[in-house]
């Protein structure tokens, strides 16, 4: 009995004990001393935050001026002093360079020069500090604002600092550190905008394309000067220097699309002097180019190398000089002027000609005239002042007798298929062993008068005149060709006093270079053939062009006389 009692006293001495201990517990919970504490400390942090953003945003301003208050900006520099005029207009103001006058500036340059007075603000302050020179600050680069009041503020400007972005500014005798546009460090020359311009293609039926109506080119780079236009006639381009010839569509649309976009990439000086324009190589310039490309016209004139590419001042203004990439240049400079010239002396359509004189050394001339008339058509707006070459019938005689239309085509590819060797000029020799001459259905077109020399001293060369003019100098081999296609259409059996020498020359050509190949020499097929082969492609050679390259440039010109065949009826 009496351990009973004492079992039961001690389970009810335990259930108190464990009762007590879960209060404790209970109320421990209840009041934890970090409940509540990260929330204070979250909104500490925010609040600590938000006051450092807004100090941040609330950065003070370096002087703060008004703008309106302000007369004039001076930049001075170890470069050189110019002087920002802000003018209101309207809701907005406008800025102008004292004493430049018609040059395009750069606006938004100007405009933060400017706020350095009125919105700069400041990322550091320094304080007062004994030796300025430790900071750049030793008065070379300044800019000044003269007030409307009478007042003015100055600021000294120095290097950049290590430690941030920004420059050292001295003013009012404390030392800051602020965002500053580094053109004030400058010539006034880096707020004036560099020439550039895009013009736009043209459109014909939605569909985008460009014409270069004219192009000049001189200078040191050229051997001689270079002038090439369009002919609205022929749909053909005209070369009238160095020499009188057909000019090449190849090279009037790879300058037209490289001609659309020009630009400079700085500007190096305005208003030189002759003696700096003389130092700069633009008193005689080492290339030039005149240009009317889609209605527009431009000209670029390229003077002495410099660390930025060229010296170059464009549109006959020479108050500005500008530097440009050779990038931007090289595409019309590094040319040859035989590029700028088909691979024939001429290329005239056959549908043009009324009338061939043809004189050949040691046989009979020969004349052959043409007649046309319209073809009969549906079409009631075709007349004589609308119809093309190729809307006509033809027919060709000699001596009042139709020849065949096929050998008249054959013949007439001999008179304008000579490929041109190249535009050395050769001293002729003698008197012309060929002189051919075509007369025009157009009364208002001049004849063309085409004759070939021999050269002095070179028996595998011959000289090319047009219109009593030096065109380009040939292979005797294409001469002798010639005499070959004379005789055939003639009927004439004569040789060439020379035909002997011919052959030993023919000997050393094939030692010095190789012969134009069968495929260049009918070249000329797509003029005699049909008005098509007015838009054939240019055969373009160098100097002392390969076979290979020969047959590559007239590749195009085959193309196109296969697509005339079907015209060949128009001659019957």
């Amino acid at each position: 009995m009496t351990k009973m009692k004492k079992q039961t006293k001690y389970i009810i001495i335990v259930l108190v004990i464990a009762i007590i201990l879960g209060g404790v517990l209970g109320v421990l919970l209840l009041t934890d001393p970090n409940k509540g504490t990260e929330t204070e400390e979250t909104d500490s942090s925010a609040t600590e935050s938000s006051e450092e953003s807004s100090e941040e945003e609330e950065k003070p301003a370096l002087v703060g001026a008004e703008l309106a208050d302000i007369e004039s900006v001076t930049v001075s520099n170890e470069n050189g002093e110019y002087t920002i005029i802000p003018e209101e207009d309207g809701d907005a103001y406008t800025y102008s360079v004292e004493g430049v006058e018609g040059i395009d500036l750069k606006t938004a340059t100007l405009q933060t020069e400017v706020s350095l007075f009125t919105e700069t603000t400041v990322t550091k302050e320094i304080g007062e500090v004994e030796d300025l020179d430790e900071f750049g600050l030793d008065g070379k680069t300044t800019i000044e604002a003269k007030m409307k009041d009478g007042s003015s503020i100055k600021l000294i400007l120095g290097i950049a600092p290590g430690e941030t972005v920004g420059r050292y500014i001295l003013y009012d005798g404390k030392v800051y550190i602020c965002s500053v546009n580094t053109s004030v460090y400058d010539a006034v020359e880096s707020v004036v905008s560099p020439a550039s311009w895009t013009i736009d293609e043209l459109t014909d039926d939605e569909t985008n394309y460009s014409l270069l109506r004219s192009v000049n080119l001189s200078g040191s780079a050229f051997e001689r000067e270079i002038d090439m236009v369009y002919n609205d006639d022929l749909a053909d381009y005209d070369l009238n220097k160095p020499v009188k010839a057909t000019g090449s569509i190849t090279m009037a649309d790879t300058l037209a699309e490289v001609l659309l976009e020009f630009s400079c990439t700085s500007t190096a000086k305005i208003y030189p002097t002759d003696e700096e324009l003389e130092e700069m190589g633009l008193k005689e310039p080492y290339a030039s180019i005149t240009y009317s490309l889609n209605g527009y016209t431009h000209s670029i004139t390229v003077g002495n190398v410099n660390d930025s590419g060229r010296y170059c001042y464009v549109d006959n203004d020479s108050t500005v000089v500008y530097n440009v990439s050779e990038s931007m240049i090289s595409d019309w400079i590094d040319v040859n002027e035989v590029d700028f010239r088909d691979g024939y002396i001429t290329l005239q359509s056959l549908y043009y000609v009324d009338e061939l004189y043809v004189e050949a050394e040691g046989r009979e001339p020969v004349t052959v005239t043409r007649t046309r008339s319209l073809k009969e058509s549906d079409d009631e707006t075709l007349t004589e002042e609308t119809a093309t070459g190729s809307d006509y019938d033809y027919v060709s005689m000699i001596d009042g007798e139709e020849i065949d239309a096929a050998d008249m085509r054959t013949f007439y590819r001999a008179c304008i298929g000579v490929p041109i060797l190249s535009m050395q000029e050769m001293k002729k020799d003698g008197d012309a062993v060929i002189s051919i001459k075509f007369h025009h259905f157009d009364p208002d077109e001049e004849d063309t008068l085409v004759e070939f020399y021999k050269v002095k001293d070179n028996s595998s060369r011959y000289v090319a005149y047009m219109n009593g003019e030096y065109s380009a100098t040939v292979r005797s081999t294409s001469i002798e060709e010639f005499f070959e296609s004379y005789d055939t259409f003639t009927g004439s059996d004569a040789e060439t006093e020379d035909s002997e020498s011919s052959d030993t020359s023919l000997e050393d050509e094939e030692t010095e270079e190789s012969e134009i190949t069968e495929e260049s020499e009918t070249g000329a097929d797509a003029a005699a053939d049909s008005e098509a082969a007015d838009e054939t492609a240019d055969s373009e050679q160098t100097e002392e062009p390969s076979e290979s390259d020969e047959t590559a440039d007239t590749s195009e010109a085959e193309e196109t006389i296969e697509a005339s065949e079907s015209d060949e009826s128009t001659e019957s």
